[in-house]
């Protein structure tokens, strides 16, 4: 199609890297600098790859085409340039690796991940765990957790202590953990790491899972406290199932 349209594609390219400076420049016109602090600083990953809306909780993220990532990300990179965020150097370099992610096999995520971008689409969400790193470079789960522990202990929190894996799947997990025998020190039958599992489920359902998560997440979780509320979520799964 961009073959045969070619100035039709240049018009839909451009307009999605204009897409990417949309969102916070809006914050900045209406918050002044503050709010577009607080904006740049949600995971830059997270950023390009997502059209993500502030919610005051968090941010809403909205997953976008594969094929247009790299051009929405080129308008990011220039707001993370104009901001002092970013130096236009790395922005280029990184607009580079976006364009390489086309590739059936990616080898640039390869060398700045691990070798499970290597695998086959089908197999690679079990081969990322195996190599504990996600197409990003980052760590999936925390390999220096004590085994010993129940799975739901073993979740991965940053420096703030607050977990990467939505509350619902943590609560849900430990919920499992207790209904096969676990007392929250002794694991049961069913012990679930909820990073892994959360990972999986990205792998396979991508986009639908994550706005699904999300959404679950704030039915089950008390605003403002982020903690899990089994009595919510046996609520929800209890109407849902009839």
């Amino acid at each position: 199609a961009a073959r045969a349209h070619p100035g039709r594609a240049v018009i839909a390219l451009t307009a999605y890297a204009s897409l990417g400076m949309l969102v916070p420049m809006l914050l900045w016109m209406t918050g002044g600098d503050d709010e577009l602090e607080k904006y740049m600083e949600f995971p830059e990953w997270d950023l390009k790859n997502n059209f993500c809306i502030p919610t005051g909780r968090g941010v809403l993220k909205i997953p976008l085409p594969q094929d247009l990532r790299a051009f929405y990300g080129l308008g990011v990179g220039l707001v993370n340039c104009l901001a002092g965020k970013g130096e236009w150097e790395q922005e280029l370099l990184s607009a580079a690796s976006g364009l390489l992610d086309l590739a059936p096999y990616n080898l640039s995520n390869a060398a700045h991940s691990s070798w499970a971008e290597l695998v086959p689409d089908i197999a690679r969400p079990f081969a990322q765990l195996a190599a504990n790193r996600t197409f990003s470079g980052r760590k999936i789960y925390n390999e220096w957790a004590n085994e010993n522990d129940p799975g739901f202990k073993q979740a991965r929190v940053n420096r703030r202590g607050e977990r990467y894996t939505e509350d619902w799947m943590v609560g849900f997990v430990e919920m499992l953990d207790r209904v096969t025998g676990g007392d929250g020190v002794k694991p049961g039958l069913a012990s679930l790491n909820p990073d892994k599992l959360n990972h999986l489920y990205r792998g396979y359902l991508g986009g639908v899972y994550n706005m699904a998560s999300q959404a679950f997440d704030s039915l089950t979780c008390p605003a403002g406290q982020g903690v899990f509320s089994p009595f919510r979520f046996s609520s929800i799964t209890t109407r849902a199932c009839g």
